[in-house]
């Protein structure tokens, strides 16, 4: 992944064979939703926007800012956090 920031044609390259498979969250969300669990008419931007929640503490700050990891009490703000305000819009 480091290496896809500096070389756009390698990011394009992986951005693609990912795009060829849905993940994990996605799959559970769209199940959820046709369960009536989650309101969304669109798993995958559901997914991205709980994704982005956690990434913008958990990731995005390590990687080009060089903040240390997050301690457990950091992880579960976070991830609480972000579950409460997914859904409080989603759920």
């Amino acid at each position: 992944m480091a290496a896809g920031l500096h070389s756009p044609e390698l990011a394009s390259e992986m951005l693609a064979r990912l795009g060829n498979r849905e993940e994990g969250l996605t799959v559970w969300m769209r199940a959820a939703a046709t369960d009536g669990r989650l309101k969304t008419d669109d798993p995958l931007f559901a997914s991205m926007q709980l994704q982005g929640l956690v990434k913008s503490f958990a990731l995005w700050p390590q990687l080009s800012m060089g903040q240390p990891p997050l301690d457990d009490a950091q992880q579960t703000r976070v991830a609480e956090a972000a579950v409460d305000m997914f859904l409080a819009y989603y759920g």
